[in-house]
């Protein structure tokens, strides 16, 4: 069922008689669907059987939205503490810079060129190789952006479900040389390369270092 915003409570009595999303004991992924929702705008289909709960989810969303402005949510994304009157700087910035920024929700109106798009196209599109190519190692790593950081471990996860899904352990590979730190990736590569191929003592090596920061 689509949940729609309804007008905030006029007096402290209405306030005091919406449900509070607090009041919720476990659900965290329903909850955080409903926050998402609340704070983007967007519809939310809820599915289950009787007494799931998803009535007394619904009756709390009225509660969530004057809680969750535009500009409080985005904030979110950008900055470990959020802080609106950073934000509102940036996007200051922007417009001054010559990009057109719309607001509610707040997004970038002017077409950009970067290789993230390309990126994420050529993944949406199968272009595994080119994909590759374009991606140089994790995204922003020196970011601790919420946002940035949910893409980065994003777009790793969609880059190694690709690459462990090839027969061919070349890009594979490849994809190890971005993300040198994870184990998983080294040990399926090692599965992949023939007893001959010379980059197997190298690549023995390095699992087994990893392995041991495991221990």
């Amino acid at each position: 069922m689509p949940l729609r915003a309804h007008p905030p409570p006029q007096n402290a009595d209405a306030l005091e008689a919406v449900p509070d999303l607090l009041d919720v004991k476990g659900q965290a992924k329903a909850k955080r669907a409903l926050e998402i929702a609340a704070a983007e705008g967007h519809h939310l289909l809820m599915m289950g059987t009787p007494g799931s709960g998803k009535a007394m989810l619904a009756k709390r969303m009225p509660g969530l939205l004057p809680l969750l402005g535009r500009e409080e949510a985005l904030a979110r994304e950008l900055y470990v503490q959020p802080s609106p009157q950073a934000l509102k700087t940036e996007l200051y910035r922007l417009r001054q810079a010559g990009f057109h920024v719309a607001s509610r929700p707040y997004r970038l109106t002017t077409p950009i060129e970067a290789d993230l798009l390309r990126l994420q196209q050529a993944l949406k599109e199968g272009r595994l190789e080119e994909a590759l190519a374009l991606y140089q190692g994790p995204l922003l790593p020196r970011s601790q952006a919420p946002g940035i950081e949910r893409l980065r471990h994003q777009l790793e996860e969609q880059l190694k479900e690709a690459v462990l899904q090839q027969p061919s352990p070349e890009a594979l590979y490849l994809l190890a040389q971005r993300i040198p730190e994870d184990l998983i990736l080294w040990e399926a590569l090692l599965r992949r390369l023939p007893p001959d191929d010379p980059r197997r003592p190298g690549v023995l090596a390095w699992v087994r270092r990893l392995s041991a920061g495991y221990c």
